[in-house]
């Protein structure tokens, strides 16, 4: 079994996801992405680490219950192999992007044909000044004085 007991904001345990991969079971502080890769009960327990009595508890478990662990690190196994891929995550990524970059084309000509105010200010957005650089000019009023 692996214990992720960090007291620091970690976005993505490695070794949480190599644990994952290996079919050990953890017992993980709750800080940043453990939860995303440990489902708690499932394939590990999650515990806030201002507890460490409640992560304790659940270690015990783990030493003292073969057959959880062995439930536990099957579960973790299968979730790598089904969720957290290297692979997957990219295919994700890239359909997320390609999805994003196919409805880019569409959004900007309704954004067009709709006369927004976005559209009339980038007709005039980026003519060059004498100067040759664009400026900010306030503008005050009698009232403003």
């Amino acid at each position: 079994m692996v214990v992720h007991c960090s007291t620091a904001f970690d976005p993505f345990p490695t070794v949480l996801l190599e644990a994952a991969q290996a079919g050990v079971p953890v017992v993980a502080s709750a800080l940043g992405g453990a939860g995303e890769i440990v489902e708690h009960g499932e394939t590990g327990f999650v515990f806030d680490p201002a507890a460490p009595d409640v992560g304790l508890a659940y270690l015990r478990q783990l030493v003292a219950d073969s057959d959880l662990r062995t439930r536990l690190g099957a579960a973790a196994r299968q979730r790598h192999e089904r969720c957290l891929r290297v692979e997957r995550m990219v295919k994700g990524y890239a359909g997320f992007w390609k999805a994003a970059l196919d409805a880019a084309p569409r959004a900007l000509a309704k954004a067009r044909s709709s006369g927004s105010h976005c559209s009339r200010a980038r007709a005039t957005r980026g003519r060059p000044r004498p100067s040759g650089r664009r400026r900010s000019v306030a503008v005050r009023t009698e009232a403003s004085r």
